[in-house]
C-alpha cells in the first residue's frame, strides 16, 4: 500500500483548517447580510480599487527588478511585469503562496540558466517585504487610535525575526547542516545563498528596494481604504487603516490555512471591530479584497500560458558587466 506524501498530508490539514476558520466566523452573524451590503457598493470605488493593485504590481515589480540588477542581471521590467502577474495567478488559484514565487523563477530564470539567482533575488524580495510590513504597522500602531496590543506584539515579533533572517542570508551564514547535506536540495539552497551575498555589493539598489515595499505597502492601505470607502465606512482614518492591513498581512501569513483565507477574515473581524464594524460587514470587506485581488490575478494565466512566446522576445544579457 502505497504511504500518502507528508505535502499532500499538509495540504488537506491546512484547507481543513481554513474551512473551519471561515465556518466558525460564519456562525457570528447573518450571512444574508452580506448580499445587502455588496448591493450598495459604489461602482467608481471598485475601479479605483482595481487601479490601485494594478499600481501596486507596478511596484512589486521595480523593487524585485532593483534587486536582479544588484545582482549584475538585467531584465526588462515587461518581462518581470509578466511574471508577476503570473504569480499572483498562482497564488489565488493554487493552494500554496510558495508556488507563485516558484512560478515568477522559473518564468525569467529557467531558460537563462539562472535559477539560483532570480531565487536569491525572489527570496531576497519577500524578506525585506516582510520587513517593510511589519515596520508600517508598527509606526502606524504609534498614531492609531484603537491599538491592538497582540497585533503589536506579533508586528515587533516578525519585524526581529525578518529583519535578522535578512541580516544572517546577507552575509552568508548557512546552519552547519545545510553546509554540506540534503543532497540537491542542500545544493540549490547553498547556490541560492551565493547568489543573496552579492546583493550586498549593490546596498543603494537595496535600500531603494526596501523604499519601494514601504510604497507598495502604503498601496494596499489605499485599496482596503478604498473598499471601507466603497461600503461607506469613513469615520477610520488612513494612519488606522495602514496599522490594520499590516497587522492582517502579518497574521495571514501563519501558514496553518490555505492562502490566508480564514486567517484573514477573522483579522478583519477582530481588528476592525474596535472602529465599531460589524463582523459581517468586516468579513464582507476581507471577501471584496480577495476578489478583486483575484480578478485582476487572473491576467496571470495567459502571461504563464504565454510566457515562451513572450520570453523569446525579452532574452537580455546574462549580467551588466
Amino acid at each position: 500500500m502505497n504511504k500518502v506524501p507528508v505535502k499532500k498530508i499538509w495540504l488537506i490539514i491546512r484547507i481543513v483548517i481554513s474551512a473551519l476558520l471561515l465556518f466558525i466566523l460564519f456562525q457570528l452573524f447573518d450571512l444574508s447580510a452580506i448580499p445587502a451590503l455588496f448591493r450598495n457598493i459604489a461602482g467608481k470605488n471598485i475601479i479605483v480599487t482595481l487601479l490601485l493593485i494594478f499600481l501596486s504590481v507596478m511596484v512589486s515589480t521595480q523593487k524585485w527588478k532593483l534587486l536582479i540588477y544588484s545582482q549584475n542581471l538585467c531584465v526588462s521590467f515587461r518581462e518581470l511585469f509578466f511574471a508577476y502577474l503570473t504569480g499572483q495567478f498562482f497564488n489565488n488559484f493554487l493552494p500554496s503562496s510558495i508556488g507563485g514565487d516558484a512560478a515568477r523563477v522559473l518564468y525569467v530564470g529557467k531558460k537563462r540558466g539562472l535559477i539560483p539567482e532570480f531565487t536569491a533575488s525572489v527570496i531576497a524580495e519577500r524578506i525585506l517585504a516582510t520587513v517593510s510590513l511589519s515596520l508600517l504597522g508598527l509606526a502606524g500602531s504609534l498614531f492609531s487610535v484603537h491599538k491592538n496590543f497582540t497585533a503589536v506584539i506579533i508586528l515587533v515579533s516578525v519585524f526581529i525575526a525578518s529583519a535578522g533572517l535578512f541580516v544572517l542570508l546577507i552575509i552568508g551564514y548557512l546552519p552547519p547542516f545545510l553546509r554540506q547535506g540534503f543532497g540537491t536540495a542542500g545544493q540549490k539552497i547553498r547556490d541560492a545563498s551565493q547568489s543573496i551575498r552579492r546583493i550586498r555589493k549593490k546596498p543603494f539598489s537595496v535600500i531603494a528596494s526596501f523604499v519601494f515595499s514601504i510604497i507598495f505597502q502604503i498601496i494596499v492601505a489605499l485599496v482596503v481604504f478604498s473598499i471601507l470607502n466603497a461600503f461607506n465606512i469613513t469615520h477610520i482614518s488612513f494612519i488606522d487603516i495602514v496599522f490594520i492591513t499590516s497587522a492582517v498581512s502579518v497574521l495571514s501569513m501563519i501558514p496553518v490555512g490555505i492562502n490566508g483565507y480564514g486567517l484573514r477574515e477573522g483579522s478583519y473581524v477582530l481588528l476592525l471591530a474596535s472602529y465599531g464594524v460589524g463582523a459581517d460587514t468586516a468579513v464582507s470587506i476581507s471577501i471584496l479584497f480577495a476578489l478583486l485581488v483575484s480578478i485582476f490575478s487572473i491576467s496571470g494565466l495567459f502571461t504563464w500560458l504565454l510566457k515562451d512566446s513572450i520570453n523569446i522576445l525579452h532574452l537580455p544579457e546574462r549580467n551588466l558587466l
